[in-house]
């Protein structure tokens, strides 16, 4: 789970590097850090992603090795007094 919070926080970084690219003048030094920080942030979001999914399988796993409890026989009804 850490490794997934950390590729995310990754990505956050990466949207900041691009927001501040955004704000450069236009030209082809812009382009090729463009997409090479896109590229970046999709591979750390796909990262994140199958990071989650494994710990999402590996806590569904767990749930279901866990024991559930015996049924409990419901209380027998109380005698009822008649007069």
């Amino acid at each position: 789970m850490a490794i997934a919070v950390a590729a995310l926080g990754d990505a956050v970084h990466r949207l900041v590097l691009l927001d501040q690219l955004a704000h450069q003048p236009p030209g082809p030094r812009r382009t090729a850090a463009t997409s090479a920080a896109h590229r970046a942030l999709l591979q750390r979001i796909n990262s994140a992603r199958a990071q989650l999914n494994g710990a999402a399988r590996q806590l569904r796993t767990a749930a279901d090795s866990v024991a559930r409890p015996a049924a409990v026989p419901p209380n027998a009804p109380a005698p009822s007094r008649t007069r």
